[in-house]
């Protein structure tokens, strides 16, 4: 059973993937000079950030089935609220 945080990370994924394809890696050859470099660095900053989204992207995907394979075992929909929790 696959929990709602889980498909909807499915789909961040998704998007993920297709955002990360429409970075450039770097500026066009005809640009140069001070603006040239600018450019440049801020895709390096760019592509350093993406990293770090992946990484949040893989520890939450981690998190979701692991918390899909507890409620699995303890026969519960993932994220479901137990009777009397108070909510």
């Amino acid at each position: 059973m696959t929990s709602f945080p889980s498909s909807l990370l499915s789909l961040a994924e998704d998007d993920y993937d297709a955002g990360l394809a429409l970075i450039p890696s770097d500026v066009p050859g005809s640009w140069v000079g001070s603006v040239a470099q600018a450019c440049r660095l801020s895709l390096e900053e760019a592509a350093t950030l993406v990293e770090g989204l992946r990484a949040l992207l893989s520890a939450a995907q981690e998190a979701a089935a692991t918390m899909d394979a507890r409620a699995e075992l303890a026969d519960v929909e993932p994220g479901a609220s137990q009777a009397g929790d108070g909510l």
